[in-house]
C-alpha cells in the first residue's frame, strides 16, 4: 500500500457457498497492516434469487441467459447492501472509499477440468456505477490462469491478520465448505491453505430437502436424530478427503445426489434426521482428520460458528482447543468479507495477494478484475 499518512477505506462484500445471503464490511487500513472494521451489514437473499444461484449450481437448461440475468441482479444487490452499510451516519462518505472489494457468488467451480475455470456472478461495472465506488471482482480467475485451483483465497489474509509468533494455529471457515488454513509461527514464510470439505451446505441441503426451511438452527434438528456410525464410515471413505493439499472444492461434489449415494451405499432404512446428525458429525470428522498433530489452536470463522452444536461436534472431534476468531478479535461472520476488503486494496495498489503453496499455482499473482466508478 503507498505510503499514505491518513487510513484508507475499503468495502468488503462476500456471499458464500451457503446462499443465505450478503455480508459487508467497511474496512479502515492504517500503516499497512492495522486493520479496524467500522461498519457490518447483512442481506438476507429474496428466495427467488437463492433459488435462482441454487438452480444454476448444477447443469440445467438455458444456462447463459439465467446466469446473466443473475449476474446483473447480483450487481444490483451487492451494491444496495454496500450503500446501506455505508448510509449511517458519522461513516466515511463515498468520496473517502478507495474500492470495494466483492467476491461474487459462485456458481460453477471446475478446476480439475482440461481447461480449469471458476465463475462468480456479480456485475462489477454495475456495482460501481450503482454506488460511485470502483469495484474488484473476479479475483479467482488470475490464480487460476497461473494454474492454480483458484481456491481457498482467504489464507493470504488469515496469515496477515491472525498469525502469532512460535505458535502454530489452524482457522478453519465454515460456510458452505470448509477451508483450513495452517499458520505455522515458527515459519511465517509458509502458509497451507486447502478446501477440507463440506461444512453447513450438506446439512443446509437436507433440511431444505425435507423441511423446507433454510438451515438447521443450533443444529436442532440434527439433535433429535441419532448419529448412524456405519454411514459415517461410508461417508468418512469419500476420495477427495484423502487428496493432498492444494486442493479445492463446492457443490460441484457435495451436494444432495452425494448425500443419496452415501445413503444407497449404507443401503438400510434410515431416518432423515439421523441423516442429518450423521451428516454434521461428517463436516466435524472429516475437518478434524486433515488438521496436522503439530497444530496447537483452531479458530472458527463464518457462518458455521453460529451452530453451536456444530462447534460442539468439532471440539470433540479435535485435540486443541477451538474457539472462533472473536477471540482474536474479528466476529466469525466478518471474516470473509473483511478479507475481500482488504484483497482489493492489495489489488489497486498493484500488489500480489495470492500464495502458491496455497492454490498450486506457479507463481504468485495480482487478482481481481477493476471496475471504475
Amino acid at each position: 500500500m503507498s505510503n499514505l499518512s491518513h487510513p484508507v477505506y475499503a468495502i468488503g462484500v462476500m456471499s458464500g457457498t451457503s446462499v443465505d445471503g450478503v455480508d459487508a464490511v467497511l474496512l479502515e487500513i492504517s500503516n499497512h497492516c492495522s486493520i479496524r472494521l467500522i461498519a457490518t451489514h447483512s442481506e438476507p437473499f429474496p428466495e427467488h434469487l437463492r433459488e435462482g444461484i441454487l438452480a444454476l449450481t448444477q447443469p440445467g437448461n438455458n444456462e447463459i441467459d439465467r446466469a446473466g440475468e443473475l449476474h446483473k441482479e447480483l450487481g444490483f444487490v451487492y451494491a444496495q447492501t454496500s450503500k446501506e452499510l455505508i448510509s449511517r451516519p458519522g461513516l466515511p462518505g463515498i468520496e473517502d472509499i478507495s474500492v470495494i472489494g466483492c467476491h461474487g457468488q459462485t456458481v460453477r467451480h471446475r478446476p480439475d477440468n482440461k481447461h480449469p475455470f471458476t465463475l462468480q456472478l456479480g456485475c462489477g461495472a454495475t456495482i460501481a456505477q450503482q454506488t460511485g465506488i470502483s469495484a474488484v471482482t473476479d479475483f479467482r480467475s488470475a490464480d487460476m490462469a497461473v494454474g492454480g485451483q483458484g481456491a481457498p483465497f482467504a489464507p493470504f489474509f488469515h496469515h496477515f491478520v491472525f498469525s502469532k509468533e512460535n505458535t502454530v494455529r489452524a482457522i478453519v471457515n465454515l460456510g458452505g465448505i470448509a477451508n483450513v488454513t495452517i499458520l505455522d509461527g515458527n515459519n511465517k514464510d509458509t502458509v497451507v491453505g486447502f478446501d477440507s470439505g463440506p461444512a453447513n451446505g450438506l446439512m443446509d441441503t437436507w433440511i431444505q430437502k425435507h423441511l423446507n426451511v433454510a438451515f438447521d438452527e443450533d443444529g436442532k434438528w440434527a439433535t433429535s436424530g441419532t448419529l448412524n456410525q456405519k454411514l459415517l464410515d461410508c461417508m468418512m471413505n469419500e476420495p477427495y478427503l484423502m487428496r493432498s493439499a492444494p486442493k479445492s472444492t463446492g457443490r460441484e461434489l457435495f451436494n444432495e445426489a452425494w448425500i443419496e449415494k452415501m445413503c444407497q451405499q449404507y443401503n438400510k432404512d434410515i431416518s432423515p434426521e439421523d441423516v442429518q446428525s450423521t451428516l454434521g458429525r461428517f463436516t466435524a470428522e472429516s475437518i478434524a482428520i486433515q488438521i496436522p498433530k503439530c497444530v496447537e489452536e483452531i479458530f472458527v470463522c463464518g457462518g458455521g460458528a453460529n451452530n453451536l452444536w456444530l462447534m460442539r461436534q468439532l471440539s470433540e472431534s479435535c485435540d486443541p482447543p477451538v474457539k472462533t476468531t472473536e477471540a482474536l478479535g474479528i466476529a466469525p461472520q466478518w471474516v470473509e468479507a473483511a478479507a475481500f476488503a482488504w484483497f482489493a486494496i492489495q489489488t489497486i495498489e498493484r500488489k500480489r495477494s495470492s500464495i502458491p503453496s496455497v492454490t498450486g499455482a506457479r507463481k504468485s499473482v495480482i487478482t481481481g478484475a477493476l471496475h471504475f466508478a
